[in-house]
């Protein structure tokens, strides 16, 4: 029998709810448990404030190398595959020496919009 991604997914999901629930492990999650932590947190960062200062900074460290920009496998949404290591850029914009509309055109535009009629532009 195959099961189709989405089954596969119910069945992680509904897995790892039985463990939680096997293991008690809702038990870490009440209000009074996590209380306890932070005083456990905070007493330790008064105790070794340089090591708690370098876990933070490693974690912090970690978390911004893993988000960087382009890590979804394509040039900036164009659908085509990033080649690493010869510093494309993305193709520019074909609209980028337009300037963008100015107030009066944006509610002109509004104007036209809301009364469903054609106007003459602002000039």
């Amino acid at each position: 029998m195959r099961l189709g991604k989405r089954r596969w997914v119910l069945v992680v999901l509904v897995g790892l709810l039985a463990l939680f629930l096997g293991f008690d492990l809702d038990r870490f999650l009440s209000l009074v448990a996590i209380k306890s932590s932070q005083a456990d947190l905070q007493a330790w960062h008064a105790g070794q404030p340089v090591a708690a200062a370098l876990i933070f900074f490693a974690g912090y460290v970690a978390v911004a190398a893993l988000s960087l920009p382009g890590g979804g496998g394509d040039d900036h949404g164009s659908g085509r595959p990033v080649r690493p290591g010869l510093g494309r850029r993305p193709p520019p914009d074909r609209d980028q020496h337009r300037r963008p509309p100015c107030a009066g055109h944006l509610r002109w535009l509004v104007l036209q919009r809301a009364l469903g009629v054609a106007l003459e532009g602002p000039h």
